[in-house]
């Protein structure tokens, strides 16, 4: 009897919103306070969680990445209760490049000040794998424009401790940009991951933020290039414009999220994009046999910021509505992800037809001319000066497939079943 065929394997995101204080740079849906009903919402999470996870139980589970808001924040008892039932649920393997099993990555967003050995031993004890840390700067003057709740002496001896005792995976989140951040500020924050022995660091470019934050200071863009550089030079491979990674150390849920695979999304606020299928639970599969000139089989399923329509639960769908994505929308969005990539994406890519290659056809010719691409191993992909250009390299995109579009080409989409070219595996 034949194998039943690979059906390509799925993430999952959980969002919750608590935290301790709203951040002046920081636009996600969190609710500040809130932690009389942090049982409530554990509750509601695990429940659509089970509820996702049956619908999908063919597929395998590359990555689970439960952030915020303050996952950190929810009381011990209340974390321990989430992330063991999180595991429990997507506890499966993936396969790696030579077919081996490779366990499931399992990411936890903390902030330093809420670091303490008990956190650790709850997060080491429920199957957590790999922590983000939204460290943003170890300098007092840069935590206190951003509104941090801890003193750049608290970060160093939470960051001590977590290096000490942590013994799995570790992210650090450095912000450059922060008004009256200069080089030395930056360059130290880099040395001091080093340092820790960081294995991932994602350098985030502060942008405008919310209305009454703190712009970004003078040189931005200089600080960030030379932080970059310099992480290179400390042994961080950048496989992704903002993320850097040690002895091939490489965030698998952002790797699949930006090959346009499968993520299930859970908790308030959460966006996720499922096969039209798994739909089921938030009101019934949506038309998955309209036609591949309008539909890609890919629904996008948004769910509502305010806690008490999440709280619903399956009787208002977790507050989530779902809404079929365009081929062409998801070929857009295929591109603005997947260029993100250092190694880009498949130019005979199985996911559409025409695939990606002939589809940008002189467009991508131009941009190699213009020294911002370059076509190798069957492989499109930006280069360090395009990647610092994607924005504006994907409104031309979008132009010209909106052009495309209108004359009435034809666009099918066949997700998430085709086969994924994909030489680093889950690695």
């Amino acid at each position: 009897m034949s194998a039943p065929p690979r059906r390509t394997p799925v993430a999952y995101y959980v969002h919750v919103p608590f935290c301790a204080a709203h951040c002046s740079y920081c636009d996600y849906p969190i609710a500040v306070g809130g932690l009389e009903r942090a049982g409530e919402l554990v509750t509601a999470v695990l429940a659509e969680a089970a509820t996702l996870r049956a619908t999908l139980a063919e597929r395998a589970v590359s990555a689970l990445y439960v952030g915020g808001g303050t996952p950190s924040f929810l009381p011990l008892g209340e974390l321990h209760r989430l992330l063991t039932g999180l595991t429990a649920l997507v506890r499966t393997h993936c396969r790696g490049r030579a077919g081996e099993a490779v366990p499931t990555e399992c990411t936890l967003e903390v902030n330093p000040e809420d670091l303490s050995p008990a956190l650790l031993d709850v997060c080491a004890g429920s199957g957590v794998n790999r922590l983000s840390v939204g460290v943003q700067s170890f300098a007092d003057g840069p935590l206190q424009e951003l509104g941090r709740r801890c003193t750049a002496a608290q970060m160093r001896a939470a960051m001590e401790l977590l290096v000490g005792r942590w013994r799995g995976r570790l992210n650090v989140d450095l912000l450059v940009g922060t008004p009256g951040q200069g080089q030395a500020d930056v360059d130290a924050d880099v040395d001091r991951c080093a340092a820790l022995g960081v294995g991932h660091v994602t350098l985030l470019q502060m942008t405008d933020p919310p209305a009454g934050g703190p712009r970004p200071s003078a040189g931005t863009d200089d600080l960030w290039l030379n932080a970059a550089e310099r992480l290179r030079r400390r042994g961080y491979a950048d496989y992704e414009i903002s993320h850097f990674g040690k002895h091939g150390d490489r965030s698998r849920y952002v790797r699949h999220a930006l090959q346009s695979r499968p993520v299930a999304a859970a908790g308030p606020g959460s966006v996720g994009t499922v096969p039209a299928a798994s739909t089921v639970p938030y009101g019934g599969a949506a038309d998955a046999d309209s036609g591949l000139r309008t539909h890609s089989g890919a629904v996008r399923c948004t769910h509502a910021v305010e806690l008490d329509r999440y709280l619903t639960g399956r009787d208002g769908h977790w507050g989530c509505a779902a809404e079929p994505v365009s081929a062409w929308d998801l070929l857009v969005e295929h591109l603005l992800q997947g260029l993100r990539l250092r190694d880009g994406i498949a130019a005979e890519s199985a996911l559409f037809v025409p695939p990606p290659g002939a589809l940008l056809g002189e467009l991508w010719q131009h941009w190699q001319r213009r020294g911002l691409a370059h076509r190798h191993s069957g492989r499109l992909a930006l280069t360090a000066r395009g990647r610092l250009q994607l924005d504006g390299l994907m409104a031309a995109a979008s132009e010209s497939l909106q052009e495309r579009e209108d004359r009435g080409e034809e666009l099918a989409a066949v997700w998430p079943e085709a086969p994924l070219i994909d030489a680093t595996g889950y690695r």
